[in-house]
């Protein structure tokens, strides 16, 4: 940001559209300079500017609130807001808005600044008193003198205190009129309306908190500070600060909406000034609360806040009465149950996580982050009115913090984070517990009390005004992907919500785009059929060079937050439903909404462009111009379907060799050029690294679903099919991967949104005039068949992986083991299928496909899933074939599709 000028804060920016302040404020003041005590003419001394530039030298407004504030200006003039009568303040909103090339004010509403104006202004104001007293027998009157609308009129910006209720100085008015009535006043008789712009000084970043302390008692809160701690303040977090704009609104617009809440039988003008100040004060109140939330209790407080619920009191009697146990036994387990759950907020542990994730980000080596701010604005809108439920896709244990992280660079109010309770060990625990983690268990099912002790902190949150974080997938994507969402956090959410007493509160689903997370090693060892590693301190100590990996670019977008009560209202609801299926049914609409809007929001990078082009082969090697063409075959797809692009390095003519050449740095391929020129050189896939690089493959998969849904159905007929019976495959294909995708906003798509996705899909290749029309039905052009071959071996390989699972629970139809036994089994029969190349691509031996597919052929009805106590009394889970007619009608269609490869 360029400095002002160096005898005059007030030199506005080149580009700014608005007149020079100090001219307007010399034409207000006319020719005979009515010169008062609250005008600053934007002029500094050396030592005055000095000050100013230690104290406020990193403070700013936000690009989107100095929109705001150019766009107010040419409305009309404006009248700055702040809530605490304040000369620094004053000082410090002229000085950072005139450096800004902002409109600046240029008079304050009855406070004094003859400390901090040159000796001229200080002469040209004692020569104005004189003037005055000669002429009107009076002291020089702004209200009385034509100066107020003078100012108006001339558009420079004034500054109004509202928290002071006294009235003007005597010297202005012997009954104490409130400023406000003069200010109502002038506009009527100004031509343009009044525009009011909310300003907060929001001093570093700890809440406020609810007890006072003694330095609260003499010096004031920090909310409400005295003038000494006021200056502390402002230079102690000098780099922490933040000042806040709220939501302009007009003068008269505040005036019209509270005039009906008076009566007539009373002071009207001064009624009326005391609504507009209490307005405009919670107006304040919630920019600051947008920054730092609500005032923060202590875990302890929320913890006995929970206790003492008249829900959670009345639930525990009935439990004891129902099992014969002593209240005071099962409360003190409810107890322990909430400590072991609840989070906390931490100043100095978040300020230590910035820092490292500062270093993370800001490290060439490491990783870069950008974020999308504009996304933020309706975000911090909503945060005024509601407590927020942030909903990030979950790819990497770092998403725990990256969204508190941004939001703390964007000054907002931090949330509480969902976490497992796997995490809650030393010392990981407690870092993750004062940034704000709460801890869950992953399985309670029959732990009434625990349940119940869950349903009542997380209302008792949303009942403070604390923003929460929670992962709609319930676990980490282990496959690059969105999953299916989970949604038992989201049921406890609206119970909790009913008891909270809300009117409402809203979902921000928040898309994290890794280019590759700190776990891939991890995911591919799970991959392959090995046990999940617990979170413990040993095998943090082990794994510490994971910190070293390089996690390249992410990007983070928040989308539009999802409003509770519209969800409600669209569904027919009045309220949070109390009868477990319709709030069940509510839930699953919340997941699919939430998980939609993060997939749509994903971008297609260069990188997995390219990779998603060498993978859909099971050759080893392939001719650099057959690359190329598949690549701009990938990239008309987006280009036509208005996919979200990513990068600058589309634009340059040799990109796809530069993410060759990256590819080649990694390992991932191996490059033979030709002799003399591009066309004789081959790129070789190495085999090993195929499992790896689906993690960049997958991350494109929303892209291309539709088509690569139509592309294997259509391979698959091996010949002119029918449009009715291509639409037949196409809805079973997509059944059976219902697991593996995200379809749309609803849980259950109707039949026409089905059939719009096919039509489309369709339409993409008939308006290429790929797909041709004969009497025996529709076919593909040989063109056409090159594309579907390249789109349906996106899909292939997980039609794969349901064919190994179906052949191995076909084989071994009659036997009876534990979910364990039949991924390992599975595995084994993928690595045999693979050898005789009835499976061809190598990544569909991967156990979370696996896993999904039981899944699947279970809610099929091909197999059975039953929960026993197995060895050493552990319960597990045991999977049996119930239906050999229709595991063997799913075979048969499963080895029909994956002929399309």
């Amino acid at each position: 940001m360029a400095e002002p000028a160096e005898n005059d804060i007030a030199a506005p920016a080149a580009a700014s559209e608005t007149p020079s302040p100090n001219r307007d404020l010399r034409e207000a003041l006319g020719p005979n300079l009515h010169w008062h005590s609250s005008i600053l003419s934007g002029r500094f001394s050396l030592l005055m500017r000095v000050i100013l530039r230690l104290f406020f030298r990193r403070y700013q407004v936000a690009d989107a609130d100095a929109k705001e504030i150019r766009e107010a200006a040419k409305r009309g003039p404006i009248l700055y807001v702040l809530r605490d009568r304040s000369r620094l303040e004053y000082l410090a909103l002229a000085y950072i808005l005139a450096r800004q090339g902002l409109p600046a004010p240029r008079f304050a509403h009855y406070i004094s600044m003859g400390l901090f104006v040159p000796w001229n202004q200080t002469l040209a104001r004692a020569v104005a008193i004189v003037r005055s007293l000669l002429v009107r027998r009076r002291y020089p009157n702004p209200y009385k003198d034509g100066l107020l609308e003078r100012l108006f009129e001339n558009n420079v910006p004034s500054l109004l205190f509202v928290s002071d209720f006294r009235g003007m100085p005597r010297r202005f008015s012997s009954g104490n009129t409130d400023v406000l009535t003069e200010i109502l006043r002038a506009q009527r008789d100004i031509s343009r309306p009044i525009q009011v712009v909310p300003v907060a000084c929001v001093y570093g970043r700890r809440p406020d908190q609810e007890l006072d302390t003694l330095t609260d008692l003499l010096f004031g809160p920090t909310a409400h500070p005295g003038a000494i701690r006021r200056v502390w303040l402002a230079f102690r977090y000098r780099n922490s600060s933040t000042i806040r704009v709220g939501d302009v609104v007009s003068l008269e617009e505040i005036r019209h909406r509270l005039s009906p809440k008076i009566a007539l039988s009373i002071d009207r003008p001064a009624a009326l000034a005391y609504r507009i100040r209490q307005d405009l004060m919670a107006r304040l109140d919630e920019e600051r609360r947008v920054v730092l939330g609500p005032i923060r209790k202590t875990r302890q407080e929320i913890v006995e806040a929970a206790l003492q619920n008249p829900s959670m009191v009345a639930y525990i009697r009935n439990y004891c009465k129902e099992n014969n146990q002593s209240f005071v036994t099962t409360r003190a387990r409810a107890r322990r149950y909430l400590e072991e759950m609840a989070g906390d907020y931490d100043p100095m542990t978040i300020g230590l996580a910035e820092s490292a994730l500062d270093y993370l980000f800001e490290h060439k080596r490491s990783g870069s982050l950008s974020v999308d701010t504009e996304s933020l604005d309706p975000v911090r809108k909503t945060a005024r009115q509601m407590p927020l439920i942030y909903v990030p896709c979950h790819k990497s244990h770092l998403d725990y913090l990256l969204v508190s992280y941004i939001l703390y660079k964007q000054k907002l109010s931090l949330p509480y984070i969902l976490a497992g309770i796997n995490l809650n060990f030393w010392p990981i625990g407690g870092i993750f517990r004062n940034c704000g983690a709460f801890f869950m268990r992953r399985v309670f099912k029959g732990k009434r009390i625990y349940s119940k002790s869950l349903n009542v902190y997380v209302s008792t949150l949303l009942r403070e005004g604390i923003h929460i974080e929670f992962f709609v997938e319930g676990g980490r994507s282990r496959t690059g992907k969105l999953i299916p969402p989970k949604l038992g956090f989201i049921s406890i959410l609206l119970d909790a919500f009913r008891l909270s007493g809300r009117e409402d509160m809203a979902f921000v689903p928040v898309t994290i785009d890794y280019e590759r997370v700190f776990e891939e090693g991890f995911y591919l060892e799970e991959a392959g059929g090995k046990k999940k590693k617990r979170g413990k301190l040993r095998a943090l100590i082990q794994n510490r060079h994971i910190i070293r990996r390089r996690i390249g670019h992410v990007d983070v977008t928040f989308a539009k937050p999802i409003l509770l009560s519209d969800l409600l209202r669209e569904n027919g609801h009045d309220h949070v439903p109390d009868d477990r299926i319709h709030q069940m049914s509510l839930a699953s609409i919340i997941a699919a909404k939430t998980t939609w809007s993060i997939s749509e929001h994903l971008q297609a990078r260069p990188y997995p462009v390219v990779i998603t082009a060498l993978m859909a082969t099971a050759k080893r090697g392939m001719l650099l111009p057959e690359v190329i063409e598949r690549v701009e075959l990938m990239m008309e797809y987006l280009h036509s379907r208005g996919a979200r692009i990513q990068g600058s390095l589309w634009r340059q003519s040799d990109w796809v060799k530069m993410m060759l050449d990256l590819a080649e740095r990694e390992k991932f391929i191996r490059v033979e050029p030709g002799d003399e020129d591009d066309d004789d050189t081959i790129i070789y896939l190495e085999p090993e690294r195929r499992l790896l690089l689906t993690l960049r493959r997958n991350a494109l998969l929303h892209h291309y679903q539709d088509v690569a849904l139509l592309s294997t159905a259509l391979l698959s007929a091996a010949g002119p099919i029918e449009i009715d019976a291509l639409y037949e495959r196409f809805q079973r294909i997509k059944h059976l991967l219902k697991l593996e995708m995200v379809y749309g906003d609803k849980p259950v798509q109707t039949p026409g949104e089905e059939r719009g996705m096919f039509d489309d899909a369709l339409e993409y290749f008939s308006g290429k005039g790929e797909l041709a029309v004969s009497e025996q039905g529709l076919v593909l052009s040989a063109a056409g068949a090159k594309g579907a071959e390249l789109f349906s071996a996106i899909l292939v390989s997980y039609l794969e992986s349901y064919y190994i699972v179906a052949r191995t629970f076909w084989k071994h139809r009659d036997k009876d083991a534990n979910d364990r036994e039949w991924l390992r089994r599975c595995n084994k029969m993928g690595t045999f299928l693979h050898g005789l190349d009835e499976i061809v691509f190598p990544e569909a031996i991967h156990k979370n496909h696996f896993e999904n597919a039981i899944k699947q052929l279970s809610a099929d009805g091909a197999l059975g899933l039953e929960d026993r106590v197995g060895e050493k009394s552990k319960l597990e889970r045991r999977i049996v074939v119930t239906d050999e007619d229709k595991l063997e009608d799913l075979l048969n269609e499963l080895r029909t599709f994956i002929a399309a490869r």
